[in-house]
């Protein structure tokens, strides 16, 4: 039997009444893979002592790739390209407000376009991520 205590960091705005949940695992070696699941779970409560997160990720922009340079050429139908990262991670789940990767052009929300479907994480890491997007399907929506 193995025992296991975790502490998850998670956003604010879930339920915070005690009740079931779970875990699915997964693992691999060389020569096989496992999986498995624990529905025996009981999730609840919070941490008042808790670090308190008030900056936003950091954004790198590029157009194409990290490669591109100021002043530099792209090609004839550039994206744009974008790193993402932020130590308490990054939620894009679409559920409620604040969970969309969305792009504003000049403070006109009503033009704004949601990037989620671009979006990729890191395999590795739930604090870093990126999105590609072709300038056109951007100029469509901002300027259109």
């Amino acid at each position: 039997m193995v025992c296991l205590n975790l502490n998850l960091l998670c956003h604010k705005d879930i339920s915070y009444l005690d009740g079931h949940g779970k875990f699915s695992f997964y693992a691999y070696n060389d020569e096989q893979d496992a999986i498995g699941a624990n529905v025996d779970i009981i999730i609840g409560g919070f941490d008042e002592d808790a670090d308190v997160d008030n900056i936003g990720p950091v954004i790198d922009l590029y157009m194409n790739n990290t490669d591109f340079r100021y002043g530099g050429i792209t090609s004839a139908n550039p994206s744009l390209y974008a790193l993402i990262s932020d130590d308490s991670g990054i939620n894009t789940t679409g559920n409620g407000i604040g969970h969309d990767l969305v792009a504003t052009l000049d403070d006109d929300s009503q033009s704004s376009v949601v990037l989620n479907n671009y979006y990729e994480s890191d395999i590795d890491s739930y604090k870093v991520a990126w999105f590609r997007i072709l300038i056109q399907i951007l100029k469509r929506v901002f300027i259109n």
